[in-house]
């Protein structure tokens, strides 16, 4: 997310009519730059958005007396201000009609001046860790999930700053888990530039300016080990704001990290730079290194590395030389210190390289030859201009520091005598060559430090040390206090030692001081009211008050007075009381004495100030949370929860019986394989439930506060629950596979012409999501847009042949489909992209070429195997002495292996004397993808046969059908100069310079002589106007067939010329049977064509309707006698012809018939 330029425009409308409403609304935006010239491209406009108007396209309305808002945002393209700050006018026009005067007003806007300037140019890379370190699920041992890296180098190449840019994560989701394998990825921090982690998943990277970077990392774990094989990264912008027109992104590329470093050379900013793999190698060596600060250097492979011996207790410095070049190295070898662990690496040349960042140990290796791990300590270094040879310091891998338990008392106390030694005890053996003197403090009365270089300290025992030599500076009377300070003090693995120890004691005449205080928790839930102090010795009780007394809240105020009281108790103990009336608020308490405000009975003033902490605590624990599983539903058993409570609690008090854990609401699973243990601060994991949350269904964990104590001892409240549903049910293969083009002869063989395709099915339920995989190639196609049960993916193969399209369906758990993974039938769906046209390879010659008898066949090879559909004798010219094509449906085409084809049935069409070429045309032949061929081939021949063979002929008559009854009468003349042709193709058409054409005699006779044998067919080009009636197929032509030396002469073609049947129908006032003079027409009267003669109009017969002057008329009618009847209306009678119908002849004169009629009512109409 990045704060984005934008502009805010909005238009305000007002209508002061006070009945009409503006309408026609229309208003057009006009952007233009400092020259006047049109940008309108530079700006994306989103919107509008309307208020009080109805449109702006148009057809906007708005009321009367009312007004309307009109909105709009632009959003400038990268091109509206590419290098500097530039000025634009954003104007318009707006259009609507006027409710007084109906006219169209056009309204310029005014335009107002806007700044465009500069965007970034961002560039994204993201760094995705190989190797993970984690659990090894095939050993006993349960291994630390160590944090992985995800990290991001963000570029600004352009020439704005991108402000408030941020990333916001969201826990790891485990969209597919084919195996059900056990395992987890949490975000467990982000990291921006210098910052500190933080937990949380926001990387804010604030303003980046021009030229200018920022780097991000986000540190996760997984619960397994293992690498990533694959890395994938994009982004989408949406087009609801311009597209790419629009972006600030400019391109995002992942790479494979193999460690994140620091570059400190020449100078170290601070910041993650990242080691990473850019090129592909069997080893898994780093090449290229991306620096933070956007620049990019090579890596080189540093050989020849050697250590002089392996790391033992006693030599734990070992050196290591390397045989490096100039720039940066890198090298990978055997840890030399294998089961210690690295704490510090100088060069030679005395530069101290960073470990962890520069230089790191790994207890395995994952190689990409297979699966698993190799259980192998390595070494890793980078360096640049690296001298080649390095001092390794290992220590003791142990990261748990030691503790400062206890320094011995001196006993008896007083002492009589000097003390000579004071012994030291600590939770664990300390390195002694960190412990000396200078971490030793011994004080007389309060003084300075009386300790030098004169003190020893040895080891005694287990975790016992003596301090010795102590003689010298405890002979003097007094009271001597020594303490030992833990910080300079370290184990053998490197650890700071933590907290400290003292003791105190007096020698001879010595002030009275406090010997020790009551013992309290420093966590409590409630006050308490008194305290016993033990001095050295009985004190003057009227000496001792709580003016002696200091109590603080929160680090502030002294609150002792005079609530507080002081009584003797014994020997030399007080009591100190009322601290109840006091101290009874929640926070941070400090008591202490100063011992030098009280006296003993010799009147000898105390000496020293001593106190205790403790901090009330009167709120109860709850839990603020029980870790809510990313993914859910899931087929992955859940391992752990994380449960975070209000403040720390005591984690004894947190067992097993403060759980619940239900499936499908049953009865509690929690048993004695679970456990609780503490991760950081407030939050405790619960493990351990993996065992009984693996079947089916849907789970809930709750955790009850009631049971569980804090520090102080409060007892908590509330519960707190997580719930998930556990599938492990795969989804079912899809169906109804197909792609789109699909240009094979079947609509689902998958053959296609074109690389770019989509590909659709159905799913067996909703909320799957699929994803297709080119297993031939190993290309991921990526995710099938899925809309309810049916899915779609539009992608482009990188090349043409068979590809087998694997769809992985995937529910909401990560099921993945079991066709899918086996790559069974519905699991897959193979394409076959067919870009190759078909070609003619062979046309087989004619042997011999001369020769004296006819040829009846020849073959034809092509490239490939063809649709046979798309071949045939159309395809084929043959002529004979360059004369018309020959080829008629006589001619067949049949396979006679994988590609070669046999065109057979030319017999009775080579059989006469003369020149043959054959010809194969493949331009309309089609291979099974549907790619049309190309090119042609030819073969020749002579026929030289001795004109032995008899010749055919084919003929007929054009004549005039005066009846239309399709057949030649008597009296049916012949229809001269017209054109009947040899339709050699067979498409039903006649096609001038190809197909032969005779012309129709005086009697409209027409022959086609020397014909060869075959079948033909024969058609007629008819004159305009002119309607065929025979013969009476639709096509209109003769399909004929002659043998050799036959002749047919009955191919009559028929026509007519369609004829008419007009008429009036008039008023006969006079009922004369007339139409006189005066008589009007009658509109509006039905007339029909009675085909049937039964008197009534049926749905099939023609009518027509009278005009206003009463004629009618009936159009193209074929020859023949026809009844014409009027559908008689009431009150009428037909005077004229006669009652009944009038039956005309049609012909191509036409003819008259009037009818006329009376008003039974002699009304005059």
């Amino acid at each position: 997310m990045l704060t984005r330029a934008a502009f805010n425009g909005v238009l305000e409308i007002n209508n002061g009519h006070d009945t009409g409403r503006l309408e026609g609304v229309q208003m057009s935006l006009d952007f233009r730059d400092e020259h006047g010239q049109s940008v309108n491209d530079r700006f994306f406009v989103q919107g509008p958005t309307l208020s009080g108007v109805t449109a702006v396209d148009g057809t906007g309305v708005l009321a009367p007396l009312s007004s309307g808002t009109v909105q709009y945002t632009f959003i400038p393209t990268r091109a509206a201000a590419a290098l500097v700050p530039t000025i634009y006018t954003i104007g318009g026009t707006l259009r609507y009609i006027d409710p007084s005067s109906g006219q169209e007003v056009v309204v310029p806007l005014l335009g107002a001046t806007i700044t465009v300037y500069p965007d970034p140019n961002l560039h994204l890379d993201y760094f995705q860790q190989r190797d993970v370190y984690a659990d090894d699920p095939f050993t006993e041992e349960t291994e630390p999930s160590e944090p992985f890296v995800l990290g991001l180098l963000v570029s600004n190449t352009g020439h704005g700053a991108a402000k408030n840019f941020s990333i916001t994560s969201a826990q790891p989701k485990i969209i597919e888990n084919e195996k059900g394998l056990l395992i987890d990825f949490k975000i467990i921090g982000t990291q921006v530039n210098t910052a500190e982690i933080t937990p949380s998943l926001t990387a804010n990277l604030g303003d980046i300016a021009p030229g200018q970077t920022a780097v991000a990392e986000w540190l996760m774990t997984s619960t397994l080990q293992g690498k990533f094989i694959e890395y994938a990264a994009s982004f989408t912008h949406a087009d609801e704001l311009g597209g790419l027109a629009t972006s600030v992104i400019d391109t995002v590329e992942i790479h494979e990290l193999i460690h994140a470093v620091r570059v400190d050379s020449p100078t170290d900013d601070g910041r993650t730079d990242f080691l990473v793999n850019d090129r592909p190698d069997a080893d898994n060596l780093p090449d290229m290194l991306y620096m933070s600060d956007g620049s990019v250097a090579v890596v080189n492979i540093a050989d020849s590395v050697a250590a002089d011996h392996p790391a033992a207790l006693g030599q734990l410095q070992v050196h290591v030389s390397a045989n490096m070049t100039s720039g940066w190295n890198y090298f990978r070898a055997p840890d030399p210190g294998a089961g210690y662990r690295l704490a510090r690496v100088e060069r030679s040349d005395g530069k101290e390289l960073r470990v962890g960042d520069n230089v790191w140990q790994t207890n395995r290796s994952f190689p990409s030859s297979m699966a698993g791990a190799v259980r192998e300590q390595l070494i890793h270094l980078l360096d640049r201009d690296g001298t080649g040879s390095y001092t390794f310091t290992y220590v003791v891998d142990d990261d748990v520091p030691p503790g400062v338990l206890d320094i011995l008392n001196v006993d008896p106390d007083p002492h009589a005598g000097p003390v000579t030694f004071i012994d030291v005890v600590f939770s664990e053996p300390i390195d002694l060559a960190t412990f000396d003197y200078r971490d030793v403090t011994l004080t007389r009365n309060g003084g300075a430090n009386l300790i030098t270089n004169a003190a020893t300290v040895s080891y005694l025992s287990d975790s016992t040390y003596r301090i010795s030599e102590l003689d010298a500076w405890t002979a003097a009377d007094g009271v001597y206090e020594l303490t030992v300070e833990g910080s300079g003090i370290q184990d053998y693995g490197g650890n700071p030692a933590t907290g400290r120890a003292s003791d105190r004691w007096a020698h001879g005449d010595a002030a009275p001081f406090i010997d020790s205080l009551s013992s309290i928790s420093i966590q409590l839930a409630i006050p308490f009211d008194a305290l016993e102090v033990t001095f050295s010795e009985p004190l003057d009780i009227a000496t001792f008050g709580y003016q002696d007394v200091k109590l603080t809240f929160n680090g502030g105020a002294n609150l002792a007075d005079s609530r507080l009281s002081v009584a003797h108790v014994s020997g030399s103990t007080y009591r100190v009381s009322g601290l109840a009336s006091v101290a009874s608020g929640e926070g941070a308490y400090r008591f202490s004495i100063d011992s030098t405000g009280v006296q003993d009975f010799s009147g000898a003033a105390g000496l020293g100030v001593d106190g205790l902490t403790w901090v009330l605590d009167a709120t109860v624990p709850t839990v603020a949370n029980v870790e809510q599983l990313a993914t859910n539903p899931r087929n992955i058993v859940v391992q752990s929860l994380d449960v975070t409570f209000t403040e720390p609690i005591d984690l004894d008090s947190l067992t097993r019986d403060d759980l619940t854990l239900s499936r499908n609401g049953g009865s509690n699973l929690i048993d004695s394989r679970v456990t609780i243990e503490h991760v950081a601060g407030a939050v405790y994991r619960i493990k351990g439930i993996n065992w009984v949350v693996g079947q089916e269904g849907t789970y809930q964990l709750t955790v009850f506060s009631a049971g569980v104590q804090d520090l102080a001892g409060n007892l908590g409240a509330g519960s707190a629950s997580t719930s998930w549903v556990m599938d492990t049910t795969a989804p079912l293969a899809p169906t109804n596979l197909r792609i789109t083009p699909d240009t094979g002869t079947s609509s689902s063989d998958g053959l296609t012409t074109s690389k770019t395709m989509t590909l659709s099915g159905s799913l067996g339920e909703l909320g799957l999501s699929v994803r297709l995989v080119d297993v031939t190639t190993g290309d991921d196609l990526g995710d099938a847009t899925v809309v309810g049960s049916d899915f779609s993916r539009t992608f482009t193969l990188n090349a043409p042949g068979n590809h087998r399209i694997q769809i992985r369906v995937v529910d909401a758990a990560g099921n993945v489909d079991l066709a899918a993974r086996l790559l069974e039938e519905g699991g897959y769906f193979d394409v076959f992209v067919d870009l190759a046209a078909p070609t003619i390879v062979q046309l087989d010659d004619v042997a011999p070429d001369t020769r004296t008898i006819p040829v009846s066949s020849t073959d034809v090879t092509l490239s490939e195997s063809i649709d046979l559909t798309t071949f045939d004798w159309h395809d084929l010219l043959l002529t004979r002495n360059d004369g018309p094509n020959l080829m008629n449906a006589a001619v067949t085409v049949t396979p006679v292996s994988d590609a070669t084809y046999r065109l057979s049935g030319l017999t009775g069409l080579t059989a006469l004397d003369g020149s043959y070429k054959l010809t194969v045309n493949a331009s309309q032949i089609d291979d099974p993808a549907g790619n049309a061929g190309v090119g042609s081939a030819q073969v020749s021949w002579l026929m030289n046969g001795g004109g032995t063979l008899q010749l055919s002929s084919l003929g007929g008559r054009v004549f005039e059908d005066y009846n239309g009854n399709g057949a030649s009468d008597e009296g049916d003349e012949g229809l001269s100069s017209w054109s009947v042709f040899l339709d050699l193709n067979g498409n039903g058409l006649y096609d001038a310079g190809t197909d032969p054409t005779q012309t129709t005699n005086a009697d409209g006779r027409f022959t086609f002589d020397d014909l060869a044998a075959g079948a033909y067919q024969v058609g007629a080009l008819p004159n305009a106007g002119w309607t065929r009636s025979a013969p009476s197929i639709a096509s209109g032509l003769y399909i004929a067939s002659v043998a050799t030396g036959q002749s047919l002469n009955n191919l009559d073609f028929g026509y007519y010329l369609p004829g008419e049947i007009r008429g009036t129908m008039f008023s006969d006032l006079n009922d004369n049977r007339l139409r006189d003079d005066g008589e009007p027409g009658i509109p509006n009267w039905e007339v029909y064509l009675d085909l049937n003669g039964n008197g009534l109009f049926d749905a099939a017969e023609p009518r027509a309707m009278t005009a206003a002057s009463g004629e009618y008329a009936f159009t193209g009618l074929a020859p023949g006698m026809y009844s014409v009847a009027q559908s008689f209306q009431p009150g009428w009678v037909q005077t004229s012809p006669g009652l009944g119908s009038s039956s005309t002849e049609a012909n191509s004169a036409g003819n008259t018939p009037s009818t006329g009629a009376l008003s039974s009512q002699s009304l005059v109409i």
